[in-house]
């Protein structure tokens, strides 16, 4: 299936736009899926000035405690593979 021209278009737009001003990021009710993923790595790579991502399993400002399947396997795995994408100096906080 292809693309209509101007989602066509948004796509290839959202490969070359960087983010230059974007210094921290927080990432709410994250669960690891592939589309999240992608999204966090999109950030990743193309916010240039980024120094923080915190990624929180949890709803904002959720007094509760992170699902037992983050805990158990998600969150290593998510480290894991952002941490590859990230810059050396980027501080990424997965509570």
């Amino acid at each position: 299936m292809q693309l209509p021209r101007r989602l066509s278009a948004v796509a290839e737009l959202s490969k070359t736009w960087t983010h230059q001003h974007l210094k921290e990021v927080a990432l709410f009710m994250f669960e690891g899926v592939t589309k999240e993923m992608k999204f966090a790595t999109h950030l990743l790579h193309n916010a240039k000035s980024l120094e923080l991502m915190k990624i929180d399993p949890r709803p904002i400002n959720s007094p509760s405690k992170p699902p037992i399947e983050w805990v158990q396997g998600w969150r290593e795995k998510t480290i894991q593979l952002l941490r590859k994408e990230a810059k050396p100096d980027l501080k990424l906080v997965i509570l």
